[in-house]
């Protein structure tokens, strides 16, 4: 049994063709008995249409509900969720399980609804027993419609839940196949299962090369030098200055972080600010002289001109950036000073501004400061390449055999199924009739491997407008770690 993890990227493949995730469709569109409730939440959308799937899991409207669903888990940043195979449908061999794929999709949403009631830093076992427990509520409403659709292992798992040991029976199958150290390593919660920063298999390996294009003016101020750091993990810097002012200077770092979580890129954040702390404290007049970090968003320019998708708000679109100031004394000169930090496509982008304080105070320092980072972040483009990037084999079925079991996505040409999506391999009848690459990507979004600023497994030559200039790296495996930023 195999777990995937859905949530943490934005899926925009252009699909042209009719998709299951596990016979529920992905597509975007709002069931229309819930067109009245245009004022709800995503969140409070999840949980109504999960419980609505529990009572009557094949209501008329059962389709919409699910390839609504499936769309939000796909694109949800704020929660991850993986999928494991707990219901035991793997074990039915040929023999099959009536409406496994509403079961199996019917966990996730049960899971996806737990943590939003729950919170999202509840531990996986109750996440994954809240998803099988949103099973069995479905399948008991299948089966008193229809007892043909009674499975014994069903049953089983239903007279664990009545006994009280479904959480005890669950946990070494939850820790073996959802739960294991390496997946809580590589995918915290809202992010997907990528190498660490530190492995030796992140620079060079997951990146190989990666490129950052950033405007050379933001209003006054105007680029002045460039610098790369000897150590490949600490990135480059550019120095932004104003023309006639020689009292301070914005400089920008540009770093390699991977795959970040929100709650990876608050950490990260007050990370800096802690090693503002240790390095200028003594100069401070105390902790009052720094002030916490606020949150703000900037946002993201989408390719097609849509605005966001299901499961995402604008302000959930947004990169999301922290701001702090604070003063000190260098060199007998007091300073006013400024931090602004963000993680955007697999980079962090950290913004410093001091200027001596008798001509700026904390106040202007950080309005300049945050007024250049919105409008840079608005603007730059970064894109990297390597196994970030690791489609699944096409493979072609003979007219003649049989249509693969368990597929994760099925594609469909007027009615008819032509393609799948299994988790290792994507398997066509014929490739005329569908988009190869197009399924290839779908393969990754639904295994949790479509990563934001990955652009191929080889790099790509990026847009360089006027007024912009752009920054490559090349990086190599086994480079020891980064060099000081602050």
């Amino acid at each position: 049994m195999t777990s995937h993890r859905l949530g943490g990227f934005a899926l925009h493949v252009g699909l042209a063709f009719s998709l299951l995730l596990a016979s529920a469709g992905a597509g975007a569109q709002m069931p229309g008995a819930a067109a009245a409730v245009s004022s709800e939440s995503d969140e409070a959308r999840v949980v109504r249409y999960t419980r609505e799937l529990e009572a009557a899991p094949d209501r008329a409207d059962a389709p919409e509900l699910r390839r609504w669903l499936t769309r939000w888990a796909i694109q949800t940043r704020a929660y991850s969720i993986a999928v494991c195979d707990l219901l035991d449908f793997a074990a039915a061999g040929g023999d099959g399980v009536p409406h496994e794929s509403e079961l199996s999709v019917q966990m996730i949403y049960g899971n996806a609804a737990f943590q939003i009631e729950a919170g999202a830093d509840a531990g996986e076992l109750a996440k994954q027993v809240a998803g099988v427990e949103s099973a069995l509520r479905a399948y008991a409403a299948f089966v008193a419609r229809d007892a043909r659709a009674k499975a014994p292992r069903l049953d089983a798992l239903i007279a664990q839940r009545e006994a009280g040991t479904l959480r005890a029976y669950l946990a070494p199958k939850v820790e073996q196949n959802c739960g294991s150290a390496e997946a809580a390593a590589a995918a915290p919660s809202g992010s997907a299962a990528v190498p660490e920063p530190s492995s030796p298999v992140f620079l060079g390996g997951f990146l190989r090369h990666s490129h950052v294009v950033y405007p050379l003016r933001s209003g006054e101020w105007e680029m002045r030098a460039e610098k790369r750091y000897d150590r490949q993990e600490a990135g480059a810097s550019v120095r932004f200055e104003r023309v006639g002012d020689d009292s301070g200077w914005i400089d920008v770092y540009f770093y390699p972080v991977g795959v970040s979580s929100a709650a990876d890129t608050a950490k990260m954040a007050e990370a800096e600010r802690q090693a503002l702390l240790d390095t200028w404290g003594k100069s401070m007049a105390g902790p009052q002289d720094m002030t916490a970090l606020n949150r703000f968003s900037v946002p993201i320019e989408h390719d097609d001109g849509g605005g966001p998708g299901p499961g995402l708000s604008a302000a959930d679109e947004g990169i999301a950036a922290y701001a702090l100031d604070f003063a000190y004394v260098r060199d007998g000169k007091a300073l006013s000073s400024a931090m602004v930090f963000a993680v955007d496509r697999m980079y962090a982008i950290k913004f410093r501004y001091s200027a001596e304080t008798a001509k700026y105070g904390r106040a202007q320092v950080r309005q300049a400061l945050e007024q250049l980072a919105r409008d840079m972040l608005a603007r730059l483009d970064i894109g990297s390449s390597g196994s970030c990037w690791s489609p699944p084999p096409v493979e072609t079925l003979a007219q003649s055999a049989r249509a693969p079991r368990k597929a994760l996505a099925t594609s469909s040409v007027e009615g008819n199924a032509v393609a799948w999506v299994l988790p290792d391999r994507v398997v066509v009848r014929d490739g005329s009739q569908v988009d190869a690459v197009k399924l290839q990507t779908l393969a990754m979004a639904l295994q949790g491997r479509l990563y934001r600023g990955c652009t191929g497994a080889e790099p790509s030559l990026p847009q360089v407008k006027d007024g912009m200039r752009e920054v490559r790296f090349e990086y190599r495996s086994g480079e020891p770690a980064a060099a000081d930023r602050r």
